[in-house]
C-alpha cells in the first residue's frame, strides 16, 4: 500500500471510504480490484499440514465427540425444568457464573446429553441483562447477554492442552513428566515442605471475588500467620481504587449507569471492551441511546463524548472524538476539573469549542443527575481522582445515596485486588533470598509480570514452588509442583458481580482430568484435609445469609445468583484537601516529546490466559481485522513519518533493555507519535497460542502502562 501523505488535503466534500487502500486509491490497487485473486496466490505456500490442522483444531472436535462425559454426582438443577433423566436430543439449560479477576458474568449453559456446548447470558444476573430494544412507544424488554470471552469459554473446557497425560516437551525446555498424579500426593507435598508457620512463605495468587475462596485465604493466614499473601492481575483496576481512595479516604467501586447519563465523557475509556462489566455497560448504554417515542427528537438521546489516543469502538460510535495522545488524557481531565470549580494543575492547551461544549452539556446534564465522566483502567491513579472528584462534583448534595444518579460507589468485600507494588517488593525479596517457598495460584506471572521485574531470575532462587493454574503454561515450566485447576463449569464454587450480586457456580460435568478447584487447594494446604468443593461452598453460603433450607437453596442454583445480595451504596463525600494532597504528591503526568508507547488488553485473547482458544485466536480485532497475531498500531502521519512503505511491514519496538518486532498497521484515529500494542500474545506452551504473535509484556513497565522515550524503526 501507498504511504498516506499526511499533507493530503480534504476535499469540501466528505470523503467515504473502506480502507486506507481505497482511500490512497494508488495503481496496485485499482489492479487488486479487477483481480478475481490477488496476485501470485497460487504461489502462496501452504504450510498447515494435517498434522497441525488436528492440532490445532483439537478443542473442538472433543466439543463435539467427547467420549465417557460424565454428570456431576451432587444434584444440579436445570434452568427451565428438572427432567428425570437426560432425553437424547433435548438441550438443557442450566445458570452458572463466569468468574474473571473481579468480575463475574451470569451465564445460560446448554447441555446436550450431559456435555456442555454453547453459553449465552443470564438475564436474572445484572451483570449480563441486556434488553431488546423494540419499536417506538414500546418498553424494552429484559434479556441475557454475553461478550467473546464467555460465549468462547466452552471451548477451553475441552482444551486438548488440559490433559495431564501429555507429555510437555518444548523446543529448549526439559521434557516433563506427566502430572496427573500431584493431586494425589499435595498434603505430603505440602508436609515434606516444612512451611511450619509460614516465614519465607508467600502467596501469589490473581484477582478473585469469591466468599468462598476469600473464607479459606483467611484460614490458610490463621494456618500460616507468618505467610504473606500477593494478588497481582495483569488487567485490573488498581489506579480506580488507588483514585477513589485519595478523594474518599477509602478505596471505593465506582458502579455506573450509563442508562440514566445524558451526557458522558469517556477519558481513554472503551465501555464495549476491555474494561469491568462491559455486558451490563455496553447494554445500558445502548439503552440510553434508545429512541422511545417518534416525537422525541435527538436531544432526548445520550450524547457521548470520547478523548483517546488508541481508535476503539467507543471512539468509533462517540457522537464527538478529541485524538490526543494518552499521555495527554491527564491533562485533559485536568482541564475539565478547573473548568469545573476543581483546583487541578497540569492543564493542558486543547480545542477550545470541544472542551466548551463538553463543560457545557456536562453542567446541562447535572442538573438533573445525568452527567457521567469515566476514565479507563490504564489510566494513572490521579486521572481516576479526578474523576471522581469531577462526578461528584456535578452530583447534586442530596443524592448520596437514595436519588437516581449515574456513578454511586461501594465497599468491596469477599475481594482480593491487584497490586503492582506488592508484586515489585515480592520479586525483590525473592531475589533477595528472603523468600523460601512460594506457592501460585493462577495467573502465569512468568508471562505476564511486568518485562523490568525479571520474575523469572528471583523464581530461580527459590527453593520450592508450586503452581495451581488452569492448564500447563510459561509458569508451570519453572516451579516444582504444578496442579492442574479446574474449569468453572466443571466445578461448585462462588463469585460475586461487579454490583457485589452473590453468584453461585454449578458444574455441568465432572472434572474431565485429574483438577481440584481453588477452594480444594486451599482447604488442603491450610487443614490437610480434602472436603468437596460442593460442602464447601455451602459451608460459606449458611455462614453469609444463614441456615439454607433445601427449597431456597434450589432455588438460588436454579437462578445461579441470590437476588437483593448487591453490595450497598456508601456515601462519597468529596474532601476537597484530601484530593489536593494526593495530586501534589503524584501531579497529572506531564506528556513528553518523541514516541511515546501504550500497552493495552487484547479484544481477542483478554490479557493471554484465552491464547489457547482458537476460536478467539480466529475472531478478528473488531478495529484492526487483524487475527492470530498483535501488531503495533501507529497513525498514518507516523507511518510515513518512519518511513513505512507497505501494509504490514515489519518494525522493532524497543523500551528500556527489551525490544519486540511486530508487523506495523496504519490505524486512522490513532493519536500521532504513539504506537499501541496488545498484550496476551506470543506465548512459547499451548499448541494453539505458540507462535502467535510476540509478547508485548517485556516492553510493560510496573510503573505504567504507557511508556515514552521508545524507539520505533524499521526492520
Amino acid at each position: 500500500m501507498s504511504p498516506l501523505s499526511p499533507e493530503k488535503k480534504n476535499e469540501s466534500k466528505p470523503t467515504y471510504w473502506r480502507s486506507l487502500d481505497e482511500l490512497v486509491d494508488a495503481p496496485e490497487f485499482r489492479q487488486q480490484l479487477e483481480r478475481e485473486f490477488h496476485e501470485g496466490a497460487s504461489e502462496t505456500p501452504d504450510d498447515v499440514s494435517r498434522r497441525q490442522f488436528i492440532t490445532v483444531m483439537g478443542a473442538s472436535v472433543a466439543l463435539a465427540s467427547f467420549t465417557g462425559c460424565r454428570r456431576p454426582v451432587e444434584h444440579i438443577v436445570p434452568y427451565v425444568r428438572q427432567p428425570e433423566e437426560v432425553v437424547p436430543g433435548r438441550a438443557l439449560n442450566y445458570a452458572s457464573t463466569m468468574p474473571l479477576g473481579e468480575d463475574a458474568f451470569g451465564v445460560l449453559v446448554r447441555s446436550n446429553e450431559g456435555r456442555p456446548t454453547k453459553i449465552e447470558g443470564n438475564e436474572n444476573h445484572p451483570s449480563t441483562r441486556a434488553y431488546d430494544l423494540p419499536g417506538q412507544n414500546k418498553r424494552p424488554t429484559p434479556r441475557g447477554a454475553a461478550n467473546s470471552l464467555m460465549l468462547a469459554s466452552v471451548l477451553d473446557l475441552y482444551d486438548p492442552d488440559r490433559d495431564p497425560l501429555v507429555e510437555i516437551n518444548e523446543k529448549d525446555r526439559p521434557a516433563h513428566q506427566p502430572y496427573g498424579k500431584e493431586w494425589d500426593r499435595l498434603a505430603e507435598v505440602i508436609t515434606g515442605a516444612n512451611l511450619g508457620t509460614g516465614a519465607g512463605l508467600a502467596v501469589l495468587s490473581e484477582g478473585f471475588s469469591s466468599p468462598t475462596i476469600e473464607r479459606l485465604a483467611k484460614r490458610f493466614g490463621e494456618r500460616f500467620p507468618d505467610a504473606r499473601w500477593v494478588t497481582y492481575d495483569a488487567i485490573s483496576n488498581e489506579n480506580v481504587y488507588k483514585g477513589t481512595e485519595a478523594v474518599f479516604g477509602r478505596p471505593l467501586r465506582p458502579v455506573y449507569s450509563f442508562d440514566r447519563a445524558s451526557t458522558v465523557l469517556a477519558l481513554d475509556y472503551d465501555l464495549v471492551l476491555g474494561e469491568s462489566n462491559n455486558v451490563r455497560h455496553a447494554a445500558d448504554f445502548a439503552k440510553g441511546r434508545h429512541v422511545k417515542d417518534k416525537h422525541e427528537d435527538e436531544k432526548s438521546v445520550s450524547r457521548l463524548y470520547a478523548v483517546e489516543g488508541i481508535y476503539t469502538l467507543t471512539g468509533g460510535i462517540a457522537d464527538h472524538r478529541l485524538r490526543v495522545r494518552s499521555s495527554q488524557i491527564g491533562a485533559f481531565t485536568a482541564t475539565i476539573a478547573n473548568r469545573l470549580g476543581i483546583k487541578a494543575d497540569g492543564a493542558g492547551e486543547f480545542d477550545s469549542r470541544f472542551v466548551d461544549s463538553v463543560v457545557a452539556d456536562l453542567q446541562t446534564a447535572a442538573a438533573q443527575n445525568r452527567a457521567l465522566v469515566v476514565a479507563g483502567r490504564r489510566q494513572p491513579a490521579a486521572v481516576h481522582a479526578l474523576v471522581a472528584a469531577i462526578n461528584e462534583k456535578l452530583t447534586t448534595a442530596d443524592s448520596l445515596v437514595s436519588a437516581p444518579r449515574t456513578v454511586h460507589y461501594v465497599a468491596v468485600e469477599d475481594t482480593r485486588t491487584s497490586s503492582t507494588e506488592d508484586l515489585t517488593a515480592l520479586v525483590a525479596d525473592m531475589a533477595s533470598g528472603d523468600i523460601k517457598s512460594l506457592i501460585i495460584i493462577g495467573g502465569d506471572p512468568v508471562y505476564n509480570a511486568p518485562g523490568d521485574l525479571d520474575f523469572i531470575g528471583a523464581l530461580q532462587r527459590v527453593s520450592f514452588s508450586m503452581c495451581l493454574a488452569d492448564r500447563f503454561n510459561e509458569t508451570a515450566v519453572h516451579v516444582n509442583h504444578f496442579l492442574q485447576r479446574s474449569h468453572y463449569l466443571e466445578s461448585w464454587g462462588d463469585a460475586r458481580a461487579y454490583d457485589g450480586t452473590l453468584s453461585l457456580i454449578q458444574p455441568l460435568i465432572e472434572p474431565l482430568y485429574k483438577s481440584r478447584t481453588t477452594a480444594e487447594f486451599l482447604n488442603i494446604v491450610s487443614a490437610g484435609k480434602d472436603v468437596s468443593d460442593y460442602d464447601l461452598v455451602r459451608q460459606t453460603w449458611n455462614g453469609l445469609i444463614g441456615a439454607i433450607d433445601e427449597g431456597a437453596w434450589r432455588r438460588i442454583v436454579h437462578d445461579g445468583v441470590h437476588a437483593g445480595s448487591a453490595y450497598k451504596p456508601v456515601p462519597a463525600n468529596l474532601v476537597t484537601r484530601r484530593l489536593e494532597t494526593f495530586l501534589a504528591s503524584n501531579p497529572v503526568a506531564q506528556p513528553k516529546t518523541g514516541m511515546e508507547l501504550t500497552v493495552t488488553v487484547s479484544n481477542s485473547v483478554y490479557d493471554g490466559r484465552y491464547a489457547n482458544n482458537g476460536w478467539l485466536q480466529e475472531l478478528p480485532d473488531p478495529v484492526t481485522k487483524v487475527t492470530w497475531d498483535n501488531v503495533a498500531a501507529i497513525s498514518p502521519a507516523t507511518a510515513h513519518k518512519l518511513g513505512i512503505k507497505r501494509k504490514g511491514q515489519k518494525v522493532r519496538v524497543t523500551a528500556g533493555k527489551h525490544s519486540i518486532e511486530l508487523p506495523a498497521v496504519q490505524l486512522p484515529g490513532q493519536a500521532d507519535d504513539e504506537v499501541t500494542v496488545e498484550l496476551g500474545y506470543g506465548q512459547d506452551i499451548g499448541r494453539v497460542s505458540q507462535q502467535a504473535g510476540r509478547n508485548a509484556y517485556a516492553l510493560r513497565s510496573s510503573q505504567s502502562d504507557t511508556i515514552s522515550d521508545v524507539s520505533v524503526t524499521l526492520v
